[in-house]
């Protein structure tokens, strides 16, 4: 079957993508009170997920004043064709019952395999 994997038995999980569609236009003006363009985020696809929050998502390592702090990335495996790019977030991962498991989040790296696409993300403020 086309865009059938091994993987998509294990994806349970519905993640909804959105993508900055202000950086794709020139046209656009409106600014906030610093000059910035302003962030205009829509909903771009929901598609089927497996997402995890453990040490397979890789490390993420951050160096303050006093101390360094190594974390996991959580990450998550989408359907090969599924149209993603690192300059889009994370609106939600829910489950099938529509209970939220993960909140939004910043996408750091997509990543293709054989049979999907691995997406590691992070936390945004």
């Amino acid at each position: 079957m086309i865009g059938s994997s091994p993987q998509r038995g294990m994806m349970k999980y519905r993640v909804t993508i959105e993508r900055n569609f202000s950086v794709l236009s020139a046209r656009t003006t409106d600014t906030d009170g610093f000059g910035q363009k302003l962030e205009d985020w829509r909903e771009l696809c929901t598609v089927a997920c497996h997402a995890w929050a453990g040490s397979s998502g890789g490390k993420h390592t951050s160096a303050g004043d006093t101390r360094t702090v190594t974390t996991d990335m959580p990450g998550m495996i989408v359907p090969i064709g599924t149209d993603v790019k690192a300059t889009d977030r994370v609106q939600q991962i829910v489950d099938r019952a529509g209970k939220q498991i993960f909140p939004a989040m910043g996408i750091d790296a997509v990543l293709p395999r054989i049979t999907h696409l691995e997406v590691r993300l992070r936390e945004i403020a």
